[in-house]
């Protein structure tokens, strides 16, 4: 009885040029690792001048939350953070000012700036008069 077999591609065909020669298989290895490490040679270069682009990182007190005026300042209302110099104005608080009163509304995300804040000790009222006058509260009932 005759035994089947399945017809089979000549040899020169099934196999690829790689791996009927190491040599040729590892020269395209280290063409391709090279051409990798040059792209990312590249990327990293260009990142590290963004950076210098942008400048030093400074720590700044930012706003956790969307603060009206009269919103005192305590945690998880403000945290710091480090932004590039270049986008931090230059009042810009660099710790922590618990305590503090706000005077006018700062934005989520926004930097906390002096300005926006009233003195040491006083409230946004007190801080919204004028030197030299004193505010009474008068009852409305």
């Amino acid at each position: 009885m005759p035994v089947s077999t399945v017809p089979r591609p000549p040899l020169g065909r099934a196999r690829p040029r790689l791996a009927r020669r190491p040599s040729l298989f590892w020269l395209a290895a280290l063409v391709v690792a090279a051409g990798t490490g040059l792209t990312m040679a590249r990327f990293v270069g260009q990142a590290r001048a963004e950076a210098v682009r942008w400048g030093v990182l400074r720590p700044t007190l930012v706003a956790a939350a969307d603060l009206e005026p009269g919103a005192v300042l305590g945690p998880g209302v403000a945290r710091v953070e480090h932004r590039p110099l270049a986008l931090v104005p230059s009042e810009a608080l660099e710790g922590p000012a618990e305590g503090q009163t706000v005077v006018a509304a700062i934005a989520r995300g926004e930097a906390v700036v002096a300005t926006r804040l009233a003195p040491a000790g006083l409230s946004a009222l007190a801080a919204a008069l004028p030197a030299g006058t004193v505010g009474i509260a008068v009852p409305n009932g």
